[in-house]
């Protein structure tokens, strides 16, 4: 770095430090955002303080295409800011596009927290933001009490970069140098950005070194590069995530297990029409079906369906559908519906004439429900696979 470089960098984190000083209330009114490393993490949220706070948690995204970051914070961090932390959002530098410049801002501004009295820091990234909170935890840097990668990639994918598949090369000297009370790493199916390969690898250099890290390979139903952003993520990962952060000790094996029918309440269902009716005399294969059902479209939205009553072929029920990724404008809502079992194939299909949609519903083999729905006016149906939700 230049002299004239390390002079700009040396006042820029002078100037964090003066104004986190002043609490978190200032600290958002007074620096322009072009100034800033960090923002916060919640436009509508009360920032506790470094007096007060559980912890900080310091939230890295993902950069768009355009280079220009993906500001909103993801829903899988709500859980640690309704436990008590504080959430910040880091704003890489002018040449944050330079990976070790990008990594030091944000260290400094872990240890800036930190030398302001935040009793911990975790730091939660997707993608190029995960890629830089495993490079920011390093031995150099303040200790870090939990860092959490969700799709971490910083080369491109396939197709557009031709240095794409260090996304797997250059992640495991990331992996030898990480230091952090607790670290994960999360991968999925069908994400562009990896080369494959990535879990075995950081398996083994997480174990060798015998630090508290657990690599989630390819959680059912999350499908993507950005399925970390998702709500659905957030829903299965958000609470296991935010106990592994608050823990002090080793937290051994990472078991998270699918979210019961408690975990739905924000999908507004009212009460009455959640109960279930007995499956009287209904078809036999149709009695199967009624039951409170769950899962994820290949698109990353939510589908709740609860099929309520079943009286020989006929059935009722309600299918709601929730947000996709926190900032991106989607519909949500629940709709009733009526549906007629055919014995003969054993779909349960709900086609009203005045309904825009048709949902056709089979039990499987191995008990979980094949869902589909279709606009009337054509397209390509949306497909899910709904597991029985317990209580």
């Amino acid at each position: 770095m230049d002299a004239r470089n390390k002079s700009g960098h040396d006042k820029k984190r002078k100037r964090l430090a003066d104004i986190v000083a002043l609490g978190a209330a200032a600290f958002f009114f007074i620096v322009p955002a072009t100034a800033q490393t960090l923002e916060r993490g919640y436009e509508d949220r009360t920032m506790r303080g470094p007096g007060t706070a559980a912890g900080a948690v310091i939230y890295a995204p993902g950069l768009a295409r355009d280079g220009a970051p993906i500001t909103a914070t993801p829903y899988v961090v709500d859980d640690l800011q309704a436990a008590g932390w504080d959430v910040f959002r880091f704003v890489p530098p002018a040449a944050g596009d330079i990976i070790e410049i990008a990594a030091t801002a944000l260290a400094d501004a872990a240890r800036e927290l930190h030398e302001r009295s935040y009793k911990r820091i975790a730091l939660i990234g997707q993608s190029y933001g995960g890629w830089l909170s495993l490079a920011a935890a390093r031995p150099a840097t303040q200790p870090i009490d939990a860092v959490v990668a969700l799709a971490p990639a910083a080369f491109g994918a396939r197709g557009q970069s031709a240095d794409w598949k260090a996304n797997a090369t250059a992640l495991l000297p990331l992996a030898e140098a990480v230091t952090a009370r607790h670290v994960l790493v999360f991968l999925f199916t069908g994400d562009e950005y990896d080369p494959g390969g990535r879990a075995g690898g950081l398996r083994e250099v997480f174990a060798r070194r015998g630090i508290d890290a657990a690599v989630i390979d390819e959680p059912h139903d999350l499908i993507g590069h950005s399925a970390g952003l998702t709500r659905a993520f957030a829903r299965r990962f958000g609470p296991c995530l935010r106990d592994l952060v608050e823990r002090v000790d080793p937290a051994g094996p990472f078991d998270c297990p699918d979210p019961g029918w408690s975990a739905m309440g924000d999908f507004g269902v009212p009460p009455e029409l959640a109960s279930l009716a007995p499956a009287a005399d209904a078809d036999p294969g149709l009695a199967p079906m009624v039951g409170r059902w769950y899962g994820v479209y290949e698109t990353g939205r939510e589908a709740l369906f609860i099929v309520r009553t079943a009286d020989k072929d006929r059935a009722e029920a309600v299918y709601a559908f929730g947000p996709i990724i926190r900032g991106i404008d989607a519909p949500t809502g629940s709709t009733r519906r009526r549906g007629v079992f055919d014995a003969a194939t054993g779909t349960l299909r709900f086609a009203e004439p005045e309904a825009d949609t048709a949902i056709d519903c089979r039990v499987q083999a191995d008990g979980s429900l094949a869902f589909s729905i279709t606009r009337k006016s054509g397209g390509e149906p949306l497909r899910a696979v709904l597991r029985r939700l317990t209580e």
